[in-house]
């Protein structure tokens, strides 16, 4: 009777590889993409980010693209966290950053200071240059006086929450422009 031998690698049990190096391709690239990501690039759940900015809205009777101007925000991304009909999933890191930096208290103390108006008057010329004193004022919600001083560039510092409206509406003019000019172009061909 012949002994049959059984090969060697059958009957022995392979180590785990826990401590070597792997070769393979790993199963996520997320993973290794997210420890390279820097904060301005990171993205983060919307969801909170949506219901912060709902709460300072109803705290502060602001519009979300001024309160988007006076958080620090783009106000596009403002209004895509309130719209009802495609909210985002996630937002940039350094915008929820900036949400979560500001409270009711701080929004509505700096609305009530006085804020450095001299980037508005060009602004508004390049943006919006066939606007009137009467349009702006209704627009911004402050007198007469306010907004002429702003056109002619001679009112260099007003309360801030009008900053903040003159800039949300020079953001809002430049990105009606924009997709007004992108629709005459696809009408034309």
């Amino acid at each position: 009777m012949t002994a049959t031998t059984i090969p060697a690698d059958r009957t022995q049990k392979t180590p785990p590889r826990h401590n070597q190096p792997s070769t393979a391709r790993p199963n996520s690239t997320r993973a290794a993409t997210n420890r390279t990501q820097t904060p301005d690039t990171a993205w983060v759940d919307a969801i909170p980010f949506r219901a912060l900015l709902r709460q300072l809205i109803s705290d502060t009777g602001l519009p979300a693209p001024v309160l988007a101007i006076a958080i620090g925000i783009p106000p596009r991304t403002a209004m895509a966290l309130v719209s009802t009909t495609r909210a985002p999933r996630r937002i940039r890191h350094v915008d929820a950053a900036a949400m979560l930096a500001r409270n009711y208290c701080q929004l509505t103390q700096d609305a009530r200071r006085t804020g450095d108006a001299t980037g508005v008057h060009a602004a508004l010329l390049s943006t919006c240059p066939t606007i009137t004193a009467p349009q702006l004022a209704r627009l911004l919600r402050t007198d007469e006086g306010t907004a002429a001083g702003l056109l002619d560039g001679w009112m260099t510092r007003c309360e801030q929450v009008v900053v903040w409206r003159a800039l949300a509406l020079i953001d809002g003019w430049t990105a009606s422009a924009g997709s007004a000019l992108d629709d005459a172009a696809a009408t034309a061909v």
